[in-house]
């Protein structure tokens, strides 16, 4: 199978293409402001007028005048486009103290017609098949065809994306190489052979990713495997890529913070029409409430501010189902207090702690941890943030109780 590249997709054939135009000035096109459109041309010579959203592994993301964004693997482009790209890399980048601490509005989401898909290494008698997006490579225990993958693909890419949305100024890295590796398994076994817990369907270690096909709503139809959105687990995708994604920085996180996050994007901010969004989340939390009070959890104050001090070192590794419960609800309530209650509402709190947490030129430590987590306490006791929370989660119809 061929890479899909920006010139094969129907979107483009409307596109007025130039033959054999040679491009030049990459430095001086780089030093212009992000997000003005110029002309790209691909190794065959052909051309499109299009606008760089984003470099993402090897490819680059281009925006088209009537709005359709393709992914191009890099290497398919002509020489001068790809100088602009890597002096359009190395370009002074927006710093947390320049952006508006604020959830960003609107809806995220991501077409999988615009991913592109690479095929790498195929070991039909190891059962072992390589794909990669801009961002990611799949290994599977099963061939799968190239508009599955994108669709597959489409939903980690997804993730990346909404992260770029945010006031952090994060770019997520793995710890080594280019590519965050997500391991897809066509069978139990394989899940268990590969890494992943019994007790569930995906699961990321260290930094990697295991996730079982049913997961991501792949079925078998005849001898090949169809993508179904409608079987897929909603929001599992979410946590595990947003977990594996953090993985390199986490001791700079405190536990809250790190099962927060996760179970923040999981429950809360993915839709379950496969999008993403970070405001007007408090129908998703009062029936994530609700699902998780169904499983005997309680909205205990006092716990979550005990879970609120926890550190690495002193953390509750508990395996008991109810305790597992007991701390994502915690989480994900102190998440939203300290995202959407805590202050004037606007999370720049929170915002802040995040900023700090992804900077990457600070190394972690559980000094680091302690010194971010009381930053964001800001000086309180436990009586009265604990108070706080109490009033501020009273207000939007939820009673916590003691």
């Amino acid at each position: 199978m061929k890479p899909v590249t920006l010139f094969t997709l129907n979107a483009l054939r409307a596109a007025t293409l130039i033959s054999g135009l040679m491009l030049g000035m990459a430095n001086s096109e780089a030093a212009a402001q992000a997000g003005a459109s110029r002309l790209w041309t691909n190794q065959d010579g052909r051309s499109v007028t299009a606008e760089l959203v984003e470099v993402s592994g090897p490819n680059v993301v281009l925006k088209l005048s009537n709005g359709v964004q393709s992914a191009v693997p890099v290497s398919n482009l002509s020489r001068p486009d790809q100088d602009f790209i890597r002096n359009w890399q190395s370009r002074p980048s927006e710093t947390p103290a320049s952006m508006s601490l604020v959830w960003p509005a609107g809806v995220v989401t991501v077409d999988p017609k615009s991913i592109a898909v690479t095929v790498g290494k195929e070991d039909p008698a190891a059962r072992q098949f390589h794909y990669q997006s801009g961002t990611f490579e799949f290994i599977t225990t099963a061939p799968l065809a190239g508009s599955v993958m994108s669709e597959v693909a489409s939903d980690f890419e997804l993730i990346k994306t909404a992260f770029s949305k945010l006031p952090w100024a994060w770019e997520p890295r793995p710890k080594e190489g280019k590519l965050f590796q997500i391991y897809l398994t066509e069978t139990e076994d394989d899940y268990i052979a590969m890494g992943g817990d019994d007790r569930s369907s995906a699961m990321s270690k260290n930094d990697k990713t295991f996730i079982k096909f049913k997961a991501l709503g792949l079925k078998k139809v005849g001898a090949r495997y169809q993508y179904d959105s409608r079987q897929k687990e909603p929001g599992r995708v979410a946590g595990v890529t947003t977990r594996v994604m953090y993985w390199d920085v986490r001791g700079r996180m405190s536990p809250w913070t790190a099962n927060g996050l996760e179970s923040f994007m999981r429950h809360l901010a993915y839709q379950s029409n496969g999008t993403i969004q970070f405001t007007a989340l408090e129908s998703t939390l009062k029936k994530e409430i609700k699902e998780q009070m169904g499983y005997g959890v309680d909205l205990s104050v006092r716990r979550m501010l005990t879970y609120m001090h926890d550190t690495w070192d002193n953390r509750d590794n508990s395996n008991v189902v109810k305790k597992l419960l007991e701390r994502k609800l915690d989480a994900i309530l102190l998440t939203y207090y300290f995202g959407y209650l805590d202050g004037d509402g606007t999370g720049a709190g929170l915002h802040r702690y995040f900023s700090k947490v992804f900077k990457q030129d600070k190394a972690s430590s559980a000094a680091l941890s302690k010194q971010l987590m009381e930053e964001l306490i800001a000086g309180r006791s436990d009586d009265q943030i604990g108070q706080d929370m109490v009033t501020k989660f009273e207000a939007i119809g939820i009673k916590l109780s003691p």
